[in-house]
């Protein structure tokens, strides 16, 4: 299950191997005109996903390509990518297939027939007095549109409820929501570790401030990393790292400099723009005398940093 936002097209698709999923774009602007192109069965969210059977072909990128000798050369993407205008516009009004089955409106009645068989009438009753609180919370799941892991955790969200309400129908509200807690928190974690993904593929549309600049892809897929090699020195003197979780250290002459948290926009643009505050960077001129006192970083017209401007050279 993909979990296209376009309803009905995830039953339409089952016999699909191959079918691209695209996040909903983070540009405000871009964002309202796909929730302006999408039916309105529900409302549009930065979490939902939309297939690529709703995007014109052109408007869906599948190859690198390059210019060698003068030919164009193309390399095949292991992820799609879409063009910055695409928006929806293809198989949007889908009619409800007739075996369509909805597994959760079932699920749901099963649970709450099975609590009341099993429950005597007094714990009934400690069923009815928290229904509210519940069923705001699997709604809310619900119009998040989890992959298929998340709709696991949200069956043993069930079942721990259940199990709840037979021994103590007071504590349900407080069970469920530790438990939607940690699964909001897995959906931001899930969605941050794919954009990383998506870039760690997609490293080299980085643009790098110079020739100098060059790219490192961790094997594990754990970092993607952006090194500056000073041809006089024959070393790194800035690197710029990004890590699994969103996160960006820099490091000036191997000294731990900052991090900066790039969570809301993991894109080869955000890190291009990174590069190019890094390489600006002026370096004290005393560096290269290993004081501890050095504070690497200089400002602009400045030859040396405030802690070694009296140490002559």
């Amino acid at each position: 299950m993909r979990n296209c936002f376009v309803p009905y097209c995830d039953n339409f698709c089952k016999g699909v191997k191959r079918r691209m999923m695209f996040h909903a774009p983070k540009d405000p602007e871009a964002f309202e005109l796909w929730k302006n192109a999408l039916p309105k069965r529900r409302e549009f969210k930065l979490t939902d996903k939309v297939c690529s059977r709703h995007f014109n072909a052109e408007d869906i990128i599948t190859t690198f390509d390059s210019i060698i000798n003068g030919e164009l050369v193309q390399m095949e993407r292991d992820r799609p990518k879409l063009r910055p205008k695409a928006v929806p516009c293809r198989n949007l009004n889908l009619e409800r297939p007739e075996n369509f089955k909805e597994h959760k409106r079932k699920y749901t009645r099963k649970k709450t027939d099975s609590l009341i068989s099993s429950g005597n009438n007094e714990q009934t009753d400690d069923v009815e007095d928290y229904p509210d609180s519940n069923k705001t919370k699997r709604k809310k799941i619900q119009n998040m549109e989890a992959d298929v892991f998340l709709q696991e955790e949200l069956a043993n969200i069930e079942n721990s409820t259940a199990e709840a309400n037979e021994k103590q129908g007071p504590q349900v509200e407080q069970i469920s929501e530790v438990n939607f807690e940690v699964l909001e928190k897995n959906i931001e974690e899930k969605l941050i570790l794919e954009d990383f993904n998506v870039l760690y593929d997609e490293a080299y549309e980085v643009a790098l401030p110079s020739v100098q600049w060059g790219i490192h892809r961790c094997t594990e897929r754990s970092c993607v990393a952006f090194t500056h090699f000073d041809p006089a020195s024959g070393t790194t003197t800035k690197s710029v790292i990004l890590k699994q979780n969103g996160m960006i250290v820099i490091k000036i002459l191997n000294r731990h400099i900052t991090v900066e948290d790039v969570r809301d926009d993991i894109s080869a643009a955000r890190v291009t723009s990174v590069l190019s505050q890094v390489d600006d960077i002026n370096i004290c001129n005393n560096s290269d005398n290993n004081l501890k006192s050095c504070l690497i970083v200089i400002k602009p017209g400045s030859d040396c940093c405030d802690e070694c401007k009296d140490i002559k050279p």
